[in-house]
């Protein structure tokens, strides 16, 4: 009887979330973080490699159940607001690629204005629930939000609301 030994790309991209995942629970360990502690993991690989990106995608029901639903992105859906904990290049598949372990903050939408931005910034995800509204003055006029709309609870939210990637 022989054995298979041959690694199909399910495999490699399994190996390669997993090696995602030591990264990450690493860079968490030295910032001091505990298991408890909610985050929002972003990754950036060099101009023209996808490696990291095509093992989340292929894996992200393991990175759901290992992070509570906190799904390593890209770094180009990170808020520009967001707070880095922790930042370190590793290596994940004989590739280089920059993780960043960010405090969670509110996603807003792309469409809304650069101010209504700013606003959104100083907030936190815990200071509101799904669907909630938000209303706020900015110049004497009144502007309502909503969540699942105008902005989300986090970016792995926005992002498979949107479906921003292919891979949600």
């Amino acid at each position: 009887m022989a054995v298979d030994c041959t690694q199909d790309d399910a495999i490699i991209s399994a190996g390669r979330a997993r090696e995602l995942t030591n990264a990450i629970q690493q860079l968490r360990k030295s910032a001091g973080l505990d298991l408890k502690d909610l985050v929002e993991v972003f990754f950036e690989e060099e101009e023209g490699v996808s490696i990291v990106e095509d093992a989340v995608g292929k894996n992200v029901p393991y990175f759901e159940a290992k992070f509570k639903g906190a799904i390593p992105l890209p770094w180009r859906f990170a808020p520009e607001w967001s707070v880095v904990l922790k930042r370190d290049s590793v290596e994940v598949g004989g590739s280089n690629v920059f993780v960043s372990i960010c405090r969670p903050s509110v996603a807003a939408a792309d469409s809304l204005p650069e101010s209504t931005g700013k606003v959104l910034s100083t907030l936190q995800p815990s200071d509101f629930s799904v669907g909630q509204e938000f209303t706020f003055n900015t110049d004497g006029k009144p502007t309502t939000l909503k969540e699942g709309v105008d902005f989300w609870l986090s970016s792995v939210s926005k992002v498979r609301h949107t479906k921003a990637i292919d891979w949600f």
